[in-house]
């Protein structure tokens, strides 16, 4: 499935390399070069990219359309506020795993103190 997060980062890597190959694609995003084909495929048909394909080139240029600029600033926002909301998440639970080992180990040296 192809998320906004995925999305932004299809469009940013086709931004910095219009030519870069769809195994470059997958190899750079951790994922299947049918996965990224299909979602090229997608974001072409949601006319955020326009695929080209140069004389006796095999592969093709990717060119992010405007509407596929404007999609990527918005995506961007969202993409942002989701990690913002996500680091604040993984704070509380690194305060908590902090909070439990710390009390752990105060009661498991009280423990050993009151063994001696």
């Amino acid at each position: 499935m192809l998320t906004d997060e995925y999305r932004y980062k299809i469009l940013k890597l086709l931004e910095d390399n219009a030519s870069i190959t769809q195994r470059e694609l997958a190899g750079q995003l951790d994922v299947s070069l049918g996965w990224v084909n299909a979602c090229l495929k997608q974001m072409g048909d949601e006319q955020l990219i326009q695929a080209q394909r140069s004389a006796g080139q095999p592969q093709y240029a990717y060119q992010i359309t405007p509407c596929g600029q404007r999609t990527r600033r918005s995506i961007a926002v969202s993409v942002l506020s989701t990690k913002k909301s996500e680091r604040a998440a993984l704070e509380r639970d690194i305060s908590e795993l902090e909070a439990e080992l710390k009390q752990r180990d105060t009661s498991a040296r009280g423990a050993l103190r009151a063994n001696s």
